[in-house]
């Protein structure tokens, strides 16, 4: 999942859907926890590697330090049962196949 964030984030900015490189996107798991961006970084040149991966409760469990936008995308998670990604915050996407932080530091 974190490659596909990466690779989203790049086709978002490639195909000019957004002006700037500094949006935000979020996926949750389905273990709850949750990826997300990190502050500052730039969506054209994700490392995937240091995509944040959150525990439920948004404690960091690895990667860079999230966004600081962590209310706002968890507020898309807490209110709507079936959103399982969100870009900024204003577009919702349902996640493909489920995947979890645990699965992927594996890999």
């Amino acid at each position: 999942m974190r490659e596909q964030i990466g690779l989203f984030a790049r086709s978002i900015l490639d195909s000019g859907l957004t002006s700037g490189s500094t949006r935000n996107i979020s996926a949750r798991l389905s273990d709850a926890t949750v990826l997300m961006t990190p502050t500052g970084s730039s969506i054209g040149f994700l490392d995937p590697a240091r995509i944040s991966c959150l525990f439920a409760n948004i404690r960091p469990l690895s990667g860079d330090a999230p966004t600081r936008e962590i209310p706002l995308h968890t507020a898309f998670y807490d209110t709507r049962a079936e959103t399982g990604a969100v870009w900024r915050e204003t577009i919702s996407l349902i996640a493909g196949e489920p995947r979890t932080c645990d699965r992927w530091a594996r890999s």
